[in-house]
């Protein structure tokens, strides 16, 4: 999961670094390929891929928004995850104490009818 992850932000660099003129364009850049794929799935002639795909434009504060979303979402997730394994560890606690309570209640009942 973490090498899919560092290839979508080395992705994400590169296109922001492309679309900012940093990397020059080249026959195989990013931005290229996604135009093209772009251009492809229009060529298809399917009026529903029209509805998703209308006329996508590359800027940077999309980009950036959208990295910002995933990052917040991303975020809010792993806070969620870390609260469900406390959760988990806890109720596998409370389970340990309460075996031990009633197995301490079985030895003091068996040692209250042993002294009668």
């Amino acid at each position: 999961m973490r090498l899919f992850i560092f290839i979508i932000i080395l992705l994400s660099i590169v296109v922001v670094l492309e679309s900012q003129a940093v990397i020059p364009e080249s026959p195989y850049s990013l931005l290229g390929a996604l135009s093209t794929a772009g251009e492809f799935i229009k060529s298809l002639n399917i009026h529903s891929y029209y509805l998703i795909i209308p006329d996508i434009t590359i800027t940077l504060e999309g980009i950036l928004t959208t990295l910002l979303i995933l990052f917040v979402i991303g975020f809010i997730l792993e806070r969620f995850k870390t609260l469900e394994q406390n959760n988990y560890v806890l109720t596998k606690q409370l389970q340990r104490l309460s075996q031990k309570i009633s197995d301490m209640n079985k030895d003091l009942n068996s040692n209250n009818e042993n002294r009668f």
